[in-house]
């Protein structure tokens, strides 16, 4: 199985949203700066700018800041000072991503009415209808795509797999690969030994170089129970990102059964502790299969890796492009 694509060109922005869904290995443009026909570099980057002080200027919650090497401990500590739900949501970038998800011009659904989908969701099998509703549009809007564009695609995927090798498919392969039905991740073996223990929060270090920022931010947020976080503050609901009320009902399921907590919520991704790991193989390999239909990205390839790791690790990471 190839680890990474990439999709690209005219009609990207019709499936990706759709396709992406249902896929486990593709990638949203994020991080790609595409200036429409005509338009101006430099006027884009101003709004952009604009829209960022905005957001943060609208932005609801008080903020904790703190070094990212110190962000744990003071996670801790706000914990216990009765000022509302510490979450550790990165660092100046992912601050203005969260933000920005709340302004009015977005038209972020209310925190009631995320609750109340939340408590009519039975985790997982409701998040495996919609991965399958999904998968069904996807395949429908490939299918029209084609039709309508038997000889150009309009757009491209390019592969990149597990030795840094790329290719970018023929129109042929590329259709064929937007209309195959979504592919399940393999079993594989299980490993002679559990991975390395991950490094905790993720939200607090620097994706490309992983170093730990300088600066982060913690929100308190006037939740009732942490397990609100994502309907306070409209989180999901982009490429394959569930919607808000689905992390809560997940949330909400695994601190039942393992006693997870949320720690850290950034622009894209999620870090949580557990108390219990799973027992048994059979058990971690069951929840590692509602880790890919929560976060397919949470899959390296296959299944039992995950599994070992899920009875290894009082770490669970997330995240979605």
């Amino acid at each position: 199985m190839l680890r990474r694509q990439f999709l690209g060109g005219g009609l990207a922005g019709v499936l990706l949203r759709a396709w992406s869904a249902r896929a486990t290995t593709v990638y949203s443009a994020k991080g790609l700066k595409i200036d429409p026909p005509g338009g101006n570099a430099g006027e884009i980057e101003r709004k952009e700018r604009a829209l960022r002080a905005r957001a943060l200027a609208a932005f609801p919650y008080p903020r904790v800041e703190a070094e990212g090497r110190d962000a744990f401990a003071t996670w801790h500590l706000l914990k216990t000072q009765d000022r509302g739900v510490p979450v550790v949501v990165g660092g100046d970038d992912d601050l203005a991503r969260i933000a920005e998800a709340l302004l009015p011009s977005r038209k972020p659904r209310r925190p009631e009415a995320i609750l109340a989908a939340a408590d009519k969701l039975n985790f997982p099998d409701d998040l495996a209808a919609l991965r399958r509703r999904e998968a069904q549009e996807a395949h429908a809007a490939a299918l029209k795509a084609w039709r309508d564009h038997p000889d150009d695609p309009g757009f491209t995927i390019t592969e990149l797999d597990e030795t840094g090798e790329q290719r970018t498919l023929s129109k042929a392969d590329t259709w064929q690969r937007l209309l195959a039905p979504p592919p399940e991740p393999a079993l594989g073996e299980w490993p002679a030994a559990a991975a390395a223990p991950q490094q905790g929060l993720s939200v607090v270090r620097d994706v490309p170089t992983g170093k730990l920022l300088d600066k982060v931010h913690i929100v308190l947020l006037p939740a009732g129970d942490w397990t609100e976080a994502p309907a306070l503050l409209n989180w999901g609901g982009w490429n394959g990102c569930p919607p808000p009320e689905y992390h809560v009902a997940a949330l909400r399921s695994w601190r039942q059964r393992y006693g997870a907590e949320l720690v850290g919520m950034g622009g894209d991704a999620l870090n949580l502790t557990v108390a219990r790991r799973p027992l048994s193989r059979d058990e971690a390999l069951a929840l590692a299969r509602e880790h890919y239909l929560y976060c397919s990205d949470a899959v390296d390839q296959t299944l039992r890796p995950l599994a070992l790791h899920l009875m290894s690790d009082d770490w669970w990471s997330f995240w979605w492009d």
